[in-house]
């Protein structure tokens, strides 16, 4: 189902230029540090950041304190979306840094910490989490209606944090299923999201990498997710550093943030009804 006659012409708008190859590999500054990111996934592309249409919903999605690096669609999608086709795009993956921290020196001992501490605050936050998720969807809700020429608003219901289900010294992986309200014009349902966030550390920077699925995908943004965290830390060789830059309360402040981030993370890509 679709809607709007608009999304012909920002399809047109959004794809006129050419898509980065599949597995192309995004390099991107990231506190001054120069990351190299691979693809997710063989037949997922990088959007490209002169696409303002597009970005401006991606960035919609993304809260405040953090930043978007890139955002992975896959190549079905793009191709669905140049024909005016914009729908409901379940499995897609991105790449974001925490704004208060990309110019800082993270240590292996810092980034030790995190694991506990992100666990518990999935759990003993959720609150404040769903709370924040919501003000986040408000920005999404009017970008979408937009695109879909139709009233849109996604609330999102429930949720359920995972423990930490892989770890190592530069990364740890853990998935929440999340459940939303979405109303597109006249036409409402739910839909639920099944996510999987990694916080990888290399060259002194965390980065907060994301793979997104529907109610089916939990295992496959696991396995996705984990294979993603492998090779970008292979493409970023190096110590780990032993000095800190850190200058703020960060541990509450990071968790917290990469908690709300994997939520709302690209929710703004549920805004549309499924393909038909």
């Amino acid at each position: 189902m679709q809607y709007g006659k608009r999304s012909l012409g920002i399809a047109i708008v959004l794809f006129a230029m050419a898509a980065t190859p599949a597995f192309a590999q995004v390099q991107a500054t990231v506190g001054g540090k120069t990351i190299e990111l691979p693809a997710p996934q063989a037949g997922y592309t990088a959007v490209p950041a002169r696409d303002d249409a597009l970005n401006r919903l991606l960035d919609a999605s993304v809260t405040p304190t953090n930043r978007l690096i890139a955002a992975w669609l896959s190549d079905g999608d793009l191709a669905d979306a140049e024909r005016g086709d914009i729908h409901e795009m379940p499995r897609h993956f991105d790449a974001q840094i925490m704004r208060a921290i990309e110019s800082a020196t993270v240590s292996g001992d810092d980034f030790a910490t995190l694991r506990p501490m992100v666990e518990k605050q999935m759990v003993e936050q959720a609150a404040t989490i769903q709370s924040q998720v919501n003000a986040q969807m408000h920005r999404v809700d009017g970008v979408a209606s937009e695109i879909n020429d139709a009233q849109t608003a996604i609330t999102m219901e429930s949720m359920t944090p995972m423990p930490v289900h892989a770890s190592s010294e530069r990364a740890f992986e853990l998935s929440m299923r999340s459940v939303y309200a979405r109303q597109v014009g006249g036409h409402a349902d739910r839909f639920t999201v099944n996510a999987s966030m990694a916080l990888v550390h290399v060259h002194g920077k965390v980065l907060f990498l994301y793979a997104y699925g529907d109610e089916n995908d939990l295992q496959w943004s696991r396995d996705a997710l984990h294979a993603w965290v492998q090779a970008v830390v292979a493409a970023n060789p190096g110590p780990v550093p032993t000095a800190s830059t850190l200058h703020f309360d960060w541990k509450r402040t990071l968790g917290i943030g990469a908690a709300v981030a994997l939520i709302a993370g690209l929710v703004a890509l549920f805004a549309f009804m499924r393909k038909s």
